[in-house]
């Protein structure tokens, strides 16, 4: 292993390691900087701009842009969780939370 190898080697698993683990980076033999998230994105994270593969020229830019695309991801993920939560196990409106569309159903016990 030479030096450029050990050097991209120890950058790639400090940018893995300060991200948690949830990025796997390499560096090309085309001299681009990729990193790869460890987990799929679902239809929501896609569509709001999240991306399963990054590249950059350097690793600041590469860890750099890896942050933004945990920022987002953590806004789509907030914006999902508060959408749980307005909504009960069975899918109608939690109580005091307001939903606007088709009429509620009442809830029937047997």
């Amino acid at each position: 292993m030479d030096e450029t190898q050990a050097n991209a080697g120890s950058s790639a698993e400090a940018i893995e390691t300060a991200f948690g683990g949830r990025w796997r980076v390499w560096l090309s033999d085309t001299g681009w900087w990729w990193a790869a998230r460890c987990e799929p994105l679902n239809l929501a994270a896609l569509g709001a701009g999240c991306v399963p593969f990054l590249r950059a020229q350097t690793p600041a830019e590469l860890a750099e842009r890896i942050q933004d695309q945990e920022g987002l991801h953590a806004r789509v993920a907030g914006t999902a969780q508060a959408g749980q939560r307005q909504t009960s196990p069975l899918g109608t409106p939690a109580s005091g939370s307001h939903q606007t569309g088709a009429p509620q159903q009442k809830e029937t016990t047997r």
